[in-house]
């Protein structure tokens, strides 16, 4: 897999992946919906002449729902397609013990169609946002392409998100400012992806830092400290000047007033 994965986790003879909001190519997917990849956002695209990739994404929550933008999509031969179903999840007893074997690779009954793109309108479905419609629900994305002087392609962002109750999300997810408002994992915050689909999870606010400090809060600390500085060299100020000024009367002699300067001239009539 690519960049940044979780471990995988063993059961039985199939693996189960854990992913926070990385990169996967299609063909990483196991066309199987007892095999799918349980994520809390990541961005799945592929490539393919000639090929056929099922992928199946579940929620590592299942409180939460799965949302889908489409970044980009070509389409080329006659005729590639690309097409996103939701579908009830089944039980995870059902993945620890492989479900039924002999449905492991059809697609589910329930299967719900949410959208579809053809080589003859890719661009319907091109920057297009789709959602779950209720918690339970996983996707599957099924990628087939026909042979083609070009590759197809197609590069979707998925993000697992719960909708922001009354007064904002839990302290343990970030609030994204969408409207309505929804809460992502912080393991999705200032990756470089955008899985708030409005850049919110990737502002300059929430993610520069100085240090191991937000730059945000170096920013109000120093202008903190800088405040009081100032208020204190004001407070000093003030209370110097509103005292009086304390010494001891000096007594001047009424002769030591009047007793001619032996340095001092009389002026003459022409100076006069």
């Amino acid at each position: 897999l690519s960049q940044f994965w979780q471990p995988p986790c063993l059961v039985g003879q199939r693996i189960l992946i854990y992913l926070h909001s990385f990169k996967v190519n299609s063909v990483e997917c196991f066309a199987s919906v007892f095999s799918p990849i349980f994520t809390e956002g990541l961005v799945l695209s592929g490539e393919l002449t000639d090929r056929e990739n099922i992928c199946y994404l579940r929620p590592i929550d299942e409180r939460s729902l799965l949302s889908v933008r489409i970044d980009s999509l070509d389409l080329f031969g006659d005729c590639s397609i690309l097409r996103i179903s939701q579908h009830k999840l089944p039980p995870k007893t059902f993945l620890q013990h492989e479900g039924n074997s002999s449905a492991k690779f059809r697609e589910p009954d329930d299967a719900y169609l949410l959208a579809e793109a053809t080589c003859k309108n890719p661009e319907i479905l091109t920057n297009q946002m789709l959602t779950t419609s209720n918690v339970g629900y996983g996707l599957m994305l099924k990628f087939k392409s026909y042979p083609s002087e070009h590759p197809s392609s197609f590069r979707v962002t998925v993000t697992a998100y719960q909708p922001a109750p009354t007064g904002g999300c839990p302290d343990h997810l970030v609030q994204c400012s969408s409207v309505p408002p929804k809460c992502i994992s912080p393991n999705l915050a200032c990756d470089g992806v955008d899985n708030c689909f409005d850049g919110s999870d990737e502002r300059f606010t929430l993610c520069s830092y100085v240090g191991n400090m937000p730059t945000v809060l170096f920013i109000v600390i120093c202008l903190s400290v800088f405040g009081v500085v100032i208020a204190a060299f004001v407070i000093l100020c003030v209370v110097l000047r509103s005292q009086p000024i304390k010494g001891e009367p000096v007594a001047i002699e009424m002769n030591e007033l009047c007793r001619p300067n032996p340095e001092a001239q009389p002026l003459s009539l022409s100076e006069a």
